[in-house]
């Protein structure tokens, strides 16, 4: 969690277990794309640490975690949510 001390401050983490962690980012949103946000930080941890990481990028807590298991079941890093696409998703994996 060190390294995600670099790109938020550790206020706005909140470790959930071992190795996952719900970043606030309302106040990047402005000033960054978080998409490109996410980028840099899956490079600082492969690059430190050679660790493949996932990233799901939500309005909400739950919009993360659902957005992180689409990234995990696809070739891609990091996801950033779409609200009627996650309904289609869960709609369609229930």
């Amino acid at each position: 969690m060190k390294i995600l001390s670099e790109f938020v401050s550790p206020k706005e983490q909140e470790v959930y277990s071992i190795n996952e962690c719900f970043l606030d980012l309302t106040p990047y949103a402005e000033k960054y794309d978080l998409t490109g946000y996410a980028q840099q930080m899956l490079q600082r941890i492969l690059s430190w640490l050679d660790l493949a990481v996932c990233i799901g990028i939500g309005r909400t807590k739950t919009e993360a975690k659902l957005a992180n298991h689409i990234v995990k079941k696809n070739t891609y890093s990091f996801y950033k949510a779409n609200y009627e696409i996650l309904h289609k998703w869960v709609l369609f994996h229930n």
